[in-house]
């Protein structure tokens, strides 16, 4: 991927991170939040982006793992062809907060930032205004993430239906072409496949990440 579509993604980012900033900012006992760290990781090792406590770099802060989100092995599909930007199994069919159908790599990316800014200020009412921040998807949680949904996200997100239409026919043609051994590889995607044992895996590494930056405090 060239420097100038990594810049042209890290721009976008730069502006979801100030809109989310400044929603969450509207939110009760929430008025003083900020972001002291982010970072744009484009490292293909990177699977997972995080959203918490980073004590050596001030506060609460996000981690975006932009190989996965919007780096080239997933932004090469044909533009006008519909892929699924998944949530975690627990409420990725959740009408506000779940996952969804798009054909913009922009509005999965607002969807990733918008979800760790939720975990960061989950953090920031932990550490700074010393109230409980739930569990780590749990109701505050959910709570800051809907707002920040409904004020930005969800306008981005186009009509289902059709996009639902056209993400079956595709599916079944690949369903069709495997049963031939004749699968056209170029388009099958990383969000066709069962995320299930995926979404636990990363949970249970934001888990002890968190652990761990508390342990520090």
């Amino acid at each position: 991927m060239s420097f100038a579509t990594r810049k042209e993604f890290e721009d976008l980012g730069l502006h979801y991170i100030s809109l989310c900033e400044k929603e969450v900012c509207k939110m009760t006992d929430l008025s003083k939040f900020k972001l002291s760290y982010y970072k744009f990781d484009w490292s293909a090792r990177r699977r997972s982006s995080r959203g918490g406590w980073y004590p050596n770099k001030g506060g609460a802060g996000i981690s975006i793992a932009m190989h996965h989100t919007c780096g080239e092995n997933v932004t090469s599909r044909p533009k006008d062809r519909p892929f699924r930007a998944y949530e975690y199994k627990s409420f990725d069919n959740d009408p506000v907060i779940g996952g969804f159908l798009t054909t913009s790599h922009e509005h999965y990316l607002a969807m990733v930032i918008a979800h760790e800014v939720a975990h960061a200020a989950q953090y920031f009412r932990k550490y700074i205004l010393k109230k409980s921040a739930g569990n780590p998807h749990g109701q505050i949680w959910k709570q800051i993430y809907a707002h920040l949904r409904v004020a930005i996200v969800n306008p981005l997100i186009p009509e289902q239906k059709p996009l639902e239409l056209e993400y079956a026919k595709l599916k079944e043609s690949i369903t069709n072409n495997k049963k031939h051994n004749k699968i056209d590889w170029s388009k099958v995607t990383s969000d066709m496949i069962d995320w299930d044992q995926v979404q636990k895996n990363v949970y249970e590494v934001r888990f002890k990440e968190g652990k761990r930056a508390a342990n520090k405090t």
